[in-house]
């Protein structure tokens, strides 16, 4: 018979356990648990457990897109003589490769505007297959998912989900226009030398060359 006043060893262990169930039950419903994309994206300063202003990080992202694709870019018949020859080297050599085969490239190309319509201005590049059409879309082909995607500043993993990373190339393509095309004039340029950096995406059509634009610079 136990003493008076004497726990047993049993309801001691008892309530050890117990404590110890409480305590990690604690534990588990007030830790926030952070997956690897997020921890990522939470120091390079994009948190996507906050809201994402798709409007806003663009507008925050497209000045040093700007700034820092011209330094990166590959003249473009260089890529695409190395392009012709193994795709997935010269896509993961000089751009971001974006899985299943598919890569965003920054690219620079220097060519005299053949014709300007409302869908593209037309380029006429030395170099370039006269086949493969190299062209700048001014119109409903305008794109900002290249030129979000070719510098590798921002992932999908940075965003909340699919929808918010569309957004985010439609937010970059409307400063693509408003910073881009309609300063340059591109109804103007017909005739003239110019060189285009921009954003080449392997998802385009096998026929031409689309440069997704940052910068228009004008020679003549």
């Amino acid at each position: 018979m136990s003493r008076s006043g004497q726990r047993s060893p049993w309801l001691a262990r008892g309530i050890g356990i117990g404590v110890g169930v409480v305590l990690a039950l604690a534990i588990g419903v007030t830790t926030t648990y952070t997956t690897a994309e997020e921890g990522a994206a939470i120091a390079s300063g994009l948190n996507p457990n906050k809201d994402f202003n798709p409007a806003v990080v663009a507008s925050e992202l497209f000045p040093q897109i700007k700034s820092d694709l011209p330094l990166n870019a590959v003249d473009l018949p260089i890529f695409a003589t190395e392009a012709d020859a193994d795709l997935t080297m010269a896509g993961g050599k000089y751009g971001q490769d974006l899985g299943a085969g598919s890569f965003a490239v920054p690219v620079v190309a220097t060519g005299t505007v053949e014709s300007v319509d409302d869908k593209f201005m037309t380029l006429t590049v030395d170099g370039i297959d006269e086949e493969r059409a190299v062209l700048v879309p001014i119109g409903p082909a305008l794109n900002g998912g290249p030129v979000r995607d070719a510098l590798g500043i921002i992932s999908f993993g940075d965003v909340p989900d699919q929808i918010a990373f569309q957004s985010l190339a439609q937010e970059i393509k409307a400063l693509m226009k408003a910073e881009v095309l309609d300063p340059a004039d591109p109804a103007s340029l017909s005739g003239k030398e110019i060189r285009v950096y921009g954003a080449w995406a392997s998802t385009s059509p096998d026929s031409m060359w689309l440069i997704q634009p940052v910068a228009i610079e004008v020679s003549s």
